[in-house]
């Protein structure tokens, strides 16, 4: 019977090993919760005292501050149930990734129409949302030799408009 009841502390103690090593797992998503913008860190839903935690970390430009209130974020994440942030946290970072491929393409687009590319010209006319008249037209004065802040104009009025077209 005593060494039934030592077995069953055994397999519930935790050890150090593990506590050290899901402390660091818990401040690590705290630093990655400095890098989120603040309608991202709105989106995970956090408690407000970890969401005040961090924006002050953010302020903090002094290494022994910042280590001292990255301690402190990962103290409050115990509170946290690590794995399910990490998971919401995740998809708020894949949406962030999708939308910045989704920017870098449309400027390689924009790029390749102002050197010349009428294959692809031809291929975003052809999309249902876009008005070919429209695009021709702003890609005929992206191209047109301008100098200065003229030319950049009107490759952001065509940028804008692929963006606001193919979305």
């Amino acid at each position: 019977m005593a060494a039934d009841h030592a077995d069953d502390t055994a397999v519930q103690r935790i050890s150090r090993t593990r506590k050290k090593k899901a402390a660091l797992n818990a401040q690590t998503v705290g630093e990655q919760l400095l890098r989120l913008s603040d309608d991202q860190l709105a989106m995970l839903g956090i408690e407000p005292e970890l969401r005040r935690a961090v924006n002050e970390a953010r302020r903090m430009h002094t290494h022994g501050a910042r280590r001292r209130q990255l301690q402190y974020i990962g103290a409050l994440m115990r509170q946290v149930d690590v794995e399910q942030l990490q998971d919401s946290l995740a998809q708020v970072t894949q949406q962030a990734d999708m939308e910045t491929q989704r920017f870098r393409r449309i400027e390689r687009w924009r790029d390749q129409l102002l050197s010349g590319d009428e294959d692809l010209l031809e291929k975003l006319a052809g999309f249902p949302q876009m008005d070919r008249k429209t695009l021709h037209r702003l890609v005929f004065d992206a191209r047109r030799p301008a100098s200065g802040p003229d030319a950049r104009k009107a490759g952001r009025a065509l940028f804008r408009f692929l963006r606001k077209s193919i979305s």
